[in-house]
């Protein structure tokens, strides 16, 4: 069994009448990068923020290591705690070097100069800013002082290190690729990471488990992929990716398959995620997402649906369709040579392709 390197239990955060974080339980493995997914005020940053010791629980409690570092009326300091922290605004002194940025955590330490130095220099490598030690921040782009930020946090050998939106003000490029690096560095020095963002692409490549938050609550834990093709409510479906959500009433199961009478022009046939019971008069959500439907092609057979073409927007990589059909409104993907808008097609969804969602 893994080790847990942290464990929240029933976290508990108000602000005034405001629960910012309601009842919340989490375990993370040694080694793991577990990212926490939301919209703003969802209670992430929060949640974030009592795991490094600067909110107090109002209940539950927090375990690193096995030990309780914060519980209702406790709290360890966060200098105590063995974490590395990454701010969003970097966070970097203005008036000292790189190299004094980094170092800065060791000195208080109490360290040798010879020490100091070394591990500075080993930090610095693993961000690929060996070159630019004795510049201070003014001189440096933006996401050179994200790796700054990140070597200050890695260089004190912390047994957790916490992000908090550390790529939100690099551009669209650069976000890409430090996504890619602080995953690379991750695996490659076995980090267990607790990652704060609301960009899904973000947290879709840098985490081994998401964490989808709303309202102080956790939605869904999984991984990447089970959270986009498997959401457990109509909240995570919407809010990864772009989701047909469609409401209906279940009028028929046998053979291990369901009949849905939903606002498109046919009954739509699903397969039952296993354990999950359907009942005819049961009303359900079912999600299906745009690249799974395929606009053209055959005008009938199963899964097949006769609709209008409303609107089409080219992506560069694909065209992004919006199909009426029957009273709903499906938003589609085709990858080349897409129909004309108002033309009358046909969308092939195999039942495979919809999911039912538990809530």
């Amino acid at each position: 069994m893994a080790q847990v390197k942290l464990e929240l239990r029933g976290l508990t955060k108000r602000f005034d009448d405001v629960v910012a974080v309601n009842n919340v339980d989490l375990v993370v493995e040694t080694g793991e990068s577990v990212v926490l997914l939301g919209p703003s005020g969802c209670g992430k940053t929060t949640t974030l923020r009592a795991v490094a010791g600067f909110n107090r629980p109002d209940g539950g409690e927090i375990h690193i290591d096995g030990n309780r570092v914060a519980a209702a009326g406790e709290s360890i300091p966060p200098e105590k705690r063995g974490i590395g922290m990454v701010f969003q605004s970097y966070a970097v002194w203005p008036h000292k070097t790189v190299d004094a940025n980094i170092a800065f955590g060791l000195r208080i330490q109490g360290l040798s100069r010879s020490e100091v130095a070394e591990r500075t220099k080993k930090a610095l490598e693993l961000v690929q800013m060996g070159g630019l030690s004795g510049r201070y921040p003014a001189e440096l782009s933006g996401g050179q002082q994200q790796r700054v930020a990140l070597a200050r946090a890695l260089v004190v050998e912390p047994t957790l290190l916490l992000l908090d939106e550390p790529l939100s003000n690099l551009d669209a490029a650069l976000r890409e690729e430090m996504r890619f690096e602080i995953r690379d560095l991750q695996h490659r020095l076995g980090l267990t990471m607790l990652y704060v963002t609301h960009d899904q692409q973000e947290a879709m490549v840098v985490a081994d488990r998401v964490v989808v938050m709303n309202l102080g609550e956790v939605e869904q834990v999984a991984p990447p992929e089970e959270i986009y093709r498997r959401p457990r409510t109509r909240f995570v479906a919407g809010f990864v990716g772009q989701a047909n959500l469609i409401n209906g009433e279940v009028s028929e199961v046998r053979d291990g398959r369901a009949w849905i009478k939903t606002p498109l022009n046919a009954p739509c046939q699903v397969n039952p995620p296993e354990g999950f019971a359907l009942e005819p008069g049961r009303e359900v959500g079912m999600v299906v997402r745009p690249e799974d439907i395929t606009v053209g092609g055959s005008s009938d057979g199963e899964g097949v649906f006769r609709g209008c073409l409303e609107r089409r927007a080219f992506l560069g990589q694909n065209y992004d369709l919006t199909v009426r059909v029957g009273d709903a409104e499906l938003r589609c993907q085709a990858p080349k040579d897409a129909p004309p808008a108002t033309e009358d097609v046909s969308v092939h969804i195999p039942p495979e392709a919809w999911w039912v969602l538990e809530d």
